[in-house]
């Protein structure tokens, strides 16, 4: 019997792990007058610069969230109201898109 919680307490702790591990992405984008260019997709973290994106991936490689940042701070600009994307996955195929905060 001690055996079965020897292997059974692994098992739920990766099972735990798999469910709630979290991936960061960078990438590098400048903007122009009518849009956000997307200049590097998947850059290291220290050679993002100071314009960049970070895209937040769950378990199943399923973008969570993305924020443009610009200087260590959101985005901010006159012309772009979005900083902060966020989607959530309810069902299959079913999921809902959030701007802002």
């Amino acid at each position: 019997m001690k055996f079965g919680y020897q292997i059974l307490i692994p098992i739920i702790l990766m099972i735990f792990y798999g469910c709630s591990q979290e991936t960061k992405y960078y990438h590098t984008f400048r903007t122009t007058d009518s849009s956000i260019v997307l200049d590097e997709w998947r850059v290291d973290f220290k050679d993002k610069g100071s314009t960049y994106i970070i895209e937040t991936t769950d378990n199943k490689n399923r973008v969570k969230e993305i924020r443009l940042i610009d200087n260590d701070a959101l985005y901010n600009s006159d012309c772009y109201d979005v900083s902060i994307v966020k989607f959530e996955y309810k069902k299959r195929y079913n999921y809902t898109i959030q701007y802002g905060e």
